[in-house]
């Protein structure tokens, strides 16, 4: 039997709080893993495991009789990604590799290659670079200016690396034009060269014109002689929404040496909130 009246009205709200609390970290840790913040991800999901220890252990505490235990409830600003935003729909980006010219072919037989490689900062050491390459034949033209009008559409997840990089309005492809022939059953390659291309502009516009970028040597960084032709094209350009929205919320806190102990993690957090 409950202490008193009081404290069952206690119980309940403290329990409908922090299941609303929990609903909303079960959602935050999808959107951040999605968003590739794994740590992120990791540090909700904590905070939503501690709660339901809480929440286990209230109902248990009410069950038997106990006075509601003392508590504070303290308000915290959480940002979150704006689904309203759009820089640019990246995850369907077409780059298209249109000819080479001039390219400082090897003499022989062969077929001349494009890697497109889409790369960004990484988010510490220990994280892999980003990237995806599509390697295209050459198809018609001549030997110094072969064709390709070949399309590659990058998959991408969108990051809060990839947020920031677009902020900033530096997207770029590298890519690197190489051949390869063979002589006597044997299979060489020749690297002729390798650029990138700017494709910062999707920030604004749904696509970027056919562009020639010079070849660079691989080490020197100098011409290297040739020239390669692409373009680009996203779904939408950015729109020009926030990237983030600021999110207002209530955190319960228990102030009873029974109840279930918060993660480090949570501690942490709990302390910056009551700190104010």
């Amino acid at each position: 039997r409950l202490h008193s009246e009081k404290d069952g009205l206690i119980y309940t709200c403290l329990v409908d709080g922090m299941e609303a609390l929990k609903g909303r970290l079960t959602d935050r840790v999808k959107e951040r893993y999605v968003a590739g913040d794994k740590n992120g991800a990791l540090e909700a999901n904590v905070e939503k495991k501690h709660l339901e220890a809480c929440i286990a252990w209230l109902e248990q505490r009410k069950k038997e009789g106990h006075e509601a235990p003392k508590h504070r409830v303290v308000k915290r600003i959480v940002r979150q990604p704006n689904v309203n935003s759009s820089i640019p729909d990246l995850n369907k980006l077409v780059v298209t590799v249109h000819k080479g010219t001039s390219l400082p072919l090897p003499g022989g037989k062969g077929a001349t290659f494009v890697r497109l490689t889409l790369t960004f900062p990484r988010d510490s050491q220990a994280e892999q670079r980003t990237v995806l390459s599509s390697e295209v034949g050459g198809g018609g033209g001549d030997d110094a200016n072969p064709r390709w009008e070949s399309c590659h559409t990058f998959d991408l997840v969108r990051t809060p690396n990839l947020l920031r990089y677009a902020e900033r309005r530096h997207v770029r492809v590298a890519f690197e034009v190489y051949c390869e022939t063979k002589i006597m059953f044997i299979k060489q390659k020749a690297f002729l060269g390798r650029g990138e291309f700017d494709v910062s502009s999707l920030l604004t516009q749904k696509d970027v014109p056919l562009t020639e970028v010079p070849l660079l040597e691989e080490k020197t960084k100098r011409h290297a002689g040739g020239s390669l032709s692409l373009s680009a094209a996203a779904r939408a350009p950015w729109n020009g929404k926030e990237l983030t929205v600021e999110e207002e919320e209530e955190v319960v806190i228990l102030d009873d040496a029974k109840s279930p102990k918060p993660p480090p993690s949570v501690i942490t957090e709990y302390l910056r909130l009551l700190k104010g």
